[in-house]
């Protein structure tokens, strides 16, 4: 199952309603796709996610506004299908560079780390490991 570090209610209310209605308009009708934004939330989550796994037990006990805002930046560049303003490309350029460095470990949550000694790597390895040994 997919985590989802920000929903709809959460895009509309950091942009507003006329902005993601406008960008997520596909075939310009004037009726918002709300699958397109449920589409770019999963995406920009799954980033998120990819930068989370190796640092921290997942799903996340809590809520974090800083991923929740991550989240809406990048869903929102996603949604201009054509030219993104700069005011936008910034902002997600911003974002990215902030889950760069949760990456890194710079920046760290309360959250609970995976266990002890161990990290994605090792326990790919292990599992390797366990198909190719011999009966």
């Amino acid at each position: 199952m997919a985590i989802l570090y920000a929903y709809p209610r959460d895009l509309y209310r950091a942009f507003g309603e006329d902005e993601i209605n406008q960008v997520s308009d596909d075939d310009r009708t004037g009726t918002p796709n709300p699958l397109l934004v449920r589409e770019a939330l999963a995406r920009a989550s799954a980033l998120i996610t990819a930068a989370l796994v190796g640092r921290y037990r997942l799903p996340l006990s809590k809520r974090q506004q800083l991923l929740t805002d991550i989240c809406c930046d990048l869903a929102r560049e996603a949604l201009y299908a054509d030219k993104v303003p700069k005011d936008v490309r910034t902002r997600a350029d911003m974002a990215r560079a902030l889950l760069d460095r949760i990456a890194r470990g710079e920046l760290r949550f309360d959250a609970e780390s995976p266990a002890e000694g161990a990290n994605l790597s090792d326990a790919r390895i292990a599992k390797r490991k366990e198909r190719m040994a011999w009966p």
